[in-house]
């Protein structure tokens, strides 16, 4: 998650000798500090490009580029933050340096979630796509699958209802693509005590 604590400006336009500069200052986020130019508004609220240079680790070299509208030292308002040594972009409302609202991340791994966030966490209704075209679309809580929502199999089965901890929990169907189903209760991802099931002829067991 993003850092909470503001940084003190590193640098302004007004202690540049050229004024005809825009300012350069410091922001935090994600426990990095972005340094750039702002491109419209004041050192305490505008919009921006800021960047952040890896230093260690696998990613040395690379750079961690917000774009986007920000105030007292925090990514605030909306931007877009790309993180080239994984391919991350991320597209939205921010709120002191997190992502709140609706909003777009892509990944390098080619997954996609697009809704709700809270507090920089997928938070709400929301869409997530994997790579080889499965998706989940429904309630998220602390980035995790919890409450309603379907998931479609890149087989072409899906499930429709509950869960819980990221994994089907509850009350829910599963339709399998040979076209059998089973409706009933689930618990990390298992069946679980009462259900109906049908096979793809029509015969039907309940138990």
């Amino acid at each position: 998650d993003a850092a909470t604590v503001p940084v003190e400006e590193v640098e302004t336009g007004e202690d540049n000798d050229d004024q005809s500069l825009p300012p350069i200052i410091a922001l935090h986020a994600y426990e990095k500090l972005f340094v750039g130019f702002v491109l419209d508004g004041n050192v305490k609220k505008g919009k921006g490009s800021f960047s952040h240079v890896v230093e260690t680790g696998e990613h040395k070299g690379k750079s961690i580029v917000y774009q986007g509208e920000f105030a007292d030292g925090f990514f605030e308002g909306h931007g877009s933050l790309r993180d080239q040594g994984r391919g991350y972009v991320s597209e939205g409302q921010w709120n002191q340096s997190k992502l709140y609202g609706h909003c777009k991340q892509t990944f390098g791994n080619g997954t996609m979630y697009e809704g709700e966030m809270k507090n920089g966490m997928r938070y709400g209704h929301g869409t997530y796509t994997e790579a080889d075209g499965e998706r989940y679309e429904g309630e998220w809580k602390e980035n995790e699958k919890d409450g309603q929502g379907t998931y479609i199999f890149a087989d072409g089965g899906r499930y429709e209802g509950e869960w819980k901890n990221h994994m089907m929990t509850g009350n829910g169907k599963r339709v399998y693509k040979d076209g059998e189903i089973y409706e009933g209760n689930w618990k990390d991802n298992e069946l679980d005590g009462h259900g109906t099931y049908i096979e793809a002829n029509g015969n039907r067991y309940e138990g």
